[in-house]
């Protein structure tokens, strides 16, 4: 990997796992041993190798780490979910194969979850590290096969001694070692508590031996087999090609093999499926199978390790317990061609999963990880698909295993940051990222428990396979083991009185993946302490030949949860309602696995957040109980649940039910017990309103139809019934008019013309009354109930006339209007507003002056030509007085005047009238004729204009104007531009009356011509002349037509001999033409002579490259036999002179490269210089 990028991987981009719950043996501890692990920069290049510490908690703690044989000791604090890095001097690294002093403790307050990380910027690696209490004492070694771009690159591993007093080790490497011990011979090294002693594999050049399949055990040495530390991997390795420029270390602790399982499910890559597996067997008799098929035991290799290489998913299983490892390779390896690096990882088998895990990804500036994964793999089984969710939000996508239904599998893209996963039920994970030449990947988490020597708690409701309980809780105490003890010692340090068992019986025995097990319980029942973690040791006698004989000290802790509290809340108290039921219970990191629920009435429930619906309004006394899953089980807790009776909700209407009219909304609801505290009322037509009063309303609806109205309401505790719905029609409504007669005192009657509507159309139907307002009137004649009533008033005044109207669904309207009853004398009168003559072709406009005694003119008469065509008139119902009046009378040219007689007519009543009429005078306007103007090309210089005339002999002045005239009429196309413009000639008679006429006229434009960039060409070559030119119909004309293969079109060929300047002229259809030109510089072939003689004779004392310095850009590059650069120029507008940074160069021969450009190929060859 060319960067640090995938180291800063483990720890920083990398992923960090912890386990949340309270599972048996996880990578979560308080005590742990490290080993700061062999590096290729320990014996090769700079700068060295350093080592990190990671460690992190889901709870805030405090530390130490301490390396006694350097003195070296700090103190920590973690956050939750927070990571602390601890710098390790590089005094402790294991420089070589041997003994050394330098294991690394890490103690802390609480759990914590710890990674060692082991870089440089571009070989790095980490692991994560196990808890000491999750150690055993029989390991192998798994590494791979050791290749590397890097000498000294050695396969290794080491043990760490993590228990007090001498621990004695066997090592038998599977491959001879650096320090020169032979393969598959067993050895023996006595450690001390923090002693580690290191195994590298012997190297050739750039590879070197696999020290997969090397064991390490503890032994007993008459005080038990105390348990070790194994870490394994290498100082820089390459995966999956041989011949790779990359490669990095690998750096991983191993598991027991106690903890090894029967059967694994692999699943690969998401983007680079192609990966290499390792399936492991420590026992050369175990049959495994791949998919079903058995593997030969010939195919393993030295009976040990299966090699092979897959893109799918894999089922494995064995018949004994296995170990498989997972290996990604070199990016572009294998046929992987995404992004990735070469990385390590040792699977959990499916015995060993876990329920829940954080994975804190936090990436730092320049590490080139861009993308994350996750591969899940869990039961088939949908309640366990349902629950898993991630950072809170479900996640069911899982694909079943194609070898195995029983399980499903996920391969997830995700973020960089912290993501927590959980699970209802237990299931294997690895989290990975990918980059450029960048990796990382590791167990997401694991469960470590020894499968064949566990101690167990019993009680009548645990279900966990771990040592817990709870605070007052009975239990009893059990102890599995993988042979027959003679002894058995239980001591429980103050906790309870100790327990010494001579030639113990077992209670009963059993066979686990082929080994023969014996369960020892203690008789006595015991009651759980105070809350927390109580160190229990166990000390038998193992007389069975297993390298283990005699005292075996076996270490557990005993985890104590405190009483849990169960608690509830609900919802739902109505009657009829269904009241929900919450778990409130509080026990901490100790789920609950069994509800009992009471609800009061006889009825019962086991759910966790069960439901019940009552059937009465009463006070229920509901009761809850819980037992977790360790057995304990809470109080019952009991709460009154009131079920509150519901309103009776009523209601009724009174109209008219017609549109625009108030309705009368009544309520008449009832309740048994409590308060109504809110009414709810749906009226139909969209409308909704809340009230708090009970009161009576009133609602108007604006359109007719079927209106549905209902009523909600809402008790004081908020329950809420519905009303039975109403509906009700509402019918149109009338709208009362009329119109009113415009009549002066002499009429005979005034006649009231009805225009009621009802949009029904049911108006046949109307009843009508009438009153005329008239005091004047008897009772019995002031009123009428026909549709068009009239009424004769006797005096002139203003009358207040009213209308009622009813429809046949009783709805009404009514409107009044004021009658004017005006006199009888009206004065008609008016006066021209531009005196007595007017131009033909302006408005004739007088003013309406005429008046009455009383009231109003109510219509106007006017006559425009009166003497002549008396149907010419305008008739104007509504005049009013100053009101003008306009009219447009033919145009005159000839003869010079003429007369017209108008005459106004003015009404106040039917009978009542007066006329007045006046003469005025038209006056001729100019005749005007304006010519076409013939189109021009815009380069045309301005002319006059005088295509305008006037033809019916009027004398006077006339101006032309328009876009590019100026004064006294010159046009100019150029200012006018391209384009048809409209311009126009307007003149003034002397009788001042004016005229105007427009012509158009088209300006062309000139065509856009450009005969390209000036160009160079090679002599004897054609070159296309890069003309581009837009325009009309364009034609083309180049001159001089010297050279060129047609002068008539846009882009011709031309091959001239020398320099030459071409002109192109384009011309379109309308005959506007516009020329360019184009200079064409031709490069002759170049000359290079092969010597020249820099003596200062003036002959041949430079290097003169003929025409050389007429190509632009060309680069002259000279070498001596050495291959050292000794001219170099851009451009060769000054020739060498034979020197080189200011001194003479001796005689010799000199290999140019000459890069002339501008289409010519580059030339080489040789130079003397001769003195």
């Amino acid at each position: 990997m060319p960067s640090l990028l995938r180291t800063v991987l483990v720890l920083t981009a990398l992923c960090i796992s912890s386990v949340l719950t309270a599972q048996d043996f996880s990578n979560k501890g308080k005590d742990f041993w490290i080993g700061y692990g062999n590096h290729v920069r320990m014996f090769t290049g700079t700068p060295a190798e350093k080592m990190q510490l990671y460690i992190t908690s889901d709870v805030a703690t405090s530390g130490q780490v301490t390396i006694a044989s350097i003195g070296f000791s700090q103190s920590f604090t973690v956050q939750p979910n927070q990571i602390t890095t601890i710098d390790i001097p590089r005094a402790a690294a294991l420089m070589d194969d041997g003994l050394y002093n330098h294991g690394i403790h890490v103690t802390a307050d609480k759990p914590v979850v710890v990674y060692s990380f082991i870089y440089v910027s571009a070989v790095s690696g980490a692991t994560v590290c196990l808890p000491t209490a999750t150690l055993g004492r029989d390991y192998y070694s798994v590494n791979y096969t050791q290749r590397s771009n890097d000498p000294s690159s050695y396969s290794y591993f080491f043990v760490i001694a993590a228990d007090t007093g001498t621990t004695t080790v066997e090592i038998t490497p599977s491959a001879t070692t650096k320090g020169g011990k032979a393969a598959n011979v067993p050895f023996l090294v006595t450690l001390q508590q923090g002693q580690i002693y290191n195994v590298l594999g012997t190297i050739s050049g750039n590879s070197g031996v696999d020290l997969t399949g090397s064991r390490v055990r503890s032994l007993n040495n008459g005080s038990g087999c105390k348990r070790i530390a194994v870490f394994c991997g290498s100082g820089k390795i390459t995966i999956g090609c041989p011949g790779a420029g990359t490669a990095d270390n690998l750096y991983q602790e191993m598991y027991p093999t106690a903890t090894w399982g029967k059967k694994y499910i692999t699943v690969p890559e998401l983007t680079n499926p192609t990966n290499i597996f390792r399936i492991v067997k420590s026992d050369p008799t175990a049959n495994v199978t791949l998919n079903g098929s058995p593997i030969a035991a010939t195919s393993f290799v030295n009976n040990f390790y299966y090699e092979f290489t897959s893109n799918t998913t894999n089922v494995i299983e064995s018949d004994k317990p296995i170990l498989v490892s997972e290996y990604f390779t070199t990016q572009g390896c294998d046929g992987n061609t995404s992004n990735g690096d070469p990385e390590m990882i040792y699977l959990n088998p499916v015995e060993q999963t876990i329920a829940a895990v954080t994975l804190n990804s936090m990436q730092p500036p320049g590490i080139n990880i861009n993308t994350h994964f996750l591969n899940v793999v869990l039961k088939n089984d949908p309640s366990a698909i349902s629950s898993f969710k991630i950072d809170g939000a479900s996640f069911n996508s899982f694909t079943p295993v194609p070898q195995d239904n029983g399980y499903v599998f996920a391969q997830i893209r995700t973020t960089a940051g912290t993501h927590n996963i959980t699970c209802d039920t237990g299931f294997n994970i690895i989290a990975y990222g990918l980059g450029n030449v960048e990796s990382y990947g590791f167990s997401g988490g694991m469960n470590l428990k020894d499968l064949y020597q566990f101690i167990s708690i019993k009680n009548e409701y645990s279900i966990v396979d771990y040592p817990a309980t709870c605070t007052d809780a009975p239990f009893n105490f059990s102890m599995t083991f993988p042979y027959m003890p003679t002894k058995v010692q239980w001591q429980f340090g103050g906790l309870y009185p100790d327990e010494l068992i001579n030639s113990p019986v077992a209670d009963s025995s059993f066979v686990k993946n082929g080994k023969q097990l014996y369960l020892y319980r203690l008789p006595n029942l015991y009651k759980g302490p105070a809350p927390g973690t109580y160190p229990i040791k166990i000390i038998a006698n193992n007389p069975t030949p297993d390298g283990c004989t005699g005292e075996q000290e076996i270490d557990f802790d005993l985890k104590v949860y405190p009483k849990p509290t169960a608690g509830f809340a609900f919802t739902g108290t109505c009657l009829g309602d269904t009241t929900y039921f919450t778990d409130q219970s509080q026990t901490g990191d100790n789920p609950i696995i069994k509800w009992s629920w009471s609800f009061g009435n006889g009825d019962v429930s086991g759910a966790k957040n069960p439901y019940e619906i009552y059937k009465t309004a009463a006070t229920f006394n509901a009761s809850l109980s819980a037992i977790t899953q360790v057995g304990c089980l809470t109080d019952t807790v009991q709460k009154p649940v009131i079920i509150n009776p519901l309103p009776v909700a009523a209601f009724q209407t009174t109209g008219p039910y017609c549109v625009g009219h108030d309705i009368n909304v009544q309520d008449g609801s009832t309740i048994s017990s409590g308060t109504i505290a809110s009414y709810t009322w749906t009226m139909g037509d969209g409308q909704t309103l809340t009230k708090t009063s009970n009161a009576a309303f009133n609602y108007t609806y604006a359109a007719t139809g079927s209106y549905t109205i209902n009523l909600t309401a809402q008790s004081d505790q908020g329950c809420i019934n519905k009303a039975p719905a109403k509906q009700i029609a509402i019918t149109a409504q009338p709208t009362a008019g009329f119109i009113l007669p415009e009549n002066c005192l002499s009429d005979p009657f005034s006649k009231f013309t009805d225009t009621s509507t009802i949009a029904d159309g049911t108006q046949a139907s109307f009843q009508y009354l009438w009153t005329f307002g008239d005091p004047n009137s008897t009772p019995a004649n002031n009123t009428a109930s026909v549709q068009n009533p009239q009424h004769k008033y006797t005096a002139t005044g203003n009358y207040t006339v009213f209308l009622k109207v009813t429809s046949n669904n009783g709805c009404a309207d009514s409107v009044k209007q004021v009658l004017t009853i005006n006199g009888t004398t009206p004065q008609a009168a008016f006066a021209f507003d531009d005196g007595n003559s007017v131009c033909s072709n302006k408005l004739l406009t007088f003013t309406n002056n005429s008046t009455v005694d009383f009231g109003n003119i109510i219509r106007l008469e006017i006559y425009w030509d009166y003497g002549n065509d008396p149907t010419n008139k305008t008739i104007d119902e509504d005049p009013t007085a100053g009101k003008k009046y306009s009219s447009q009378y033919p145009v005159l040219f000839n003869p010079a005047t003429k007369n017209y007689l108008v005459q106004v007519v003015a009404y106040s009543g039917q009978t009542c009238l007066s006329s007045s009429s006046k003469t005025f005078t038209e006056l001729a306007i100019p005749q005007l004729q304006f010519n076409p103007i013939t189109p021009v090309c815009i380069d045309v210089a301005p002319f006059q204009l005088t295509q305008a005339s006037v033809l019916n002999g009027l004398t006077g002045f006339g101006v032309y104007t328009g876009k590019g005239v100026s004064k006294g009429g010159v046009f100019s196309p150029a200012t006018a531009k391209a384009g048809t413009d409209t311009l126009q000639y307007v003149f003034t008679a002397d009788n001042s009356c004016v005229n105007s006429i427009t012509q158009t006229e088209e300006v062309y434009p000139l065509p856009i011509v450009n005969a390209g960039p000036d160009s160079y060409m090679l002599e004897g070559n054609y070159f296309t002349l890069p003309a581009t030119a837009s325009g009309n119909n364009l034609s083309y004309r180049w001159t001089p037509p010297t050279a060129l293969s047609n002068p008539a079109i846009l882009q011709p060929q031309a091959s001239p001999a020398d320099d030459i300047s071409y002109t192109l002229t384009a011309t379109s259809s309308e005959g506007c033409k516009a020329s360019d030109d184009i200079n064409i510089k031709v490069l002759k072939a170049i000359h290079v002579p092969n010597a020249f003689s820099p003596n200062g004779d003036g002959i041949h004392d430079r290097w003169e490259i003929k025409y050389l310095n007429t190509y632009p850009g060309a680069t002259v590059e000279v070498f001596n036999r050495y291959g050292q650069l000794v001219y170099k120029s851009a451009g060769y507008s000054q020739s060498w002179d034979g020197m080189f940074n200011g001194s003479p160069l001796p005689v010799g021969t000199y290999y140019y490269i000459i890069n002339p450009g501008n289409g010519r190929t580059t030339m080489s060859g040789y130079v003397d210089i001769i003195r």
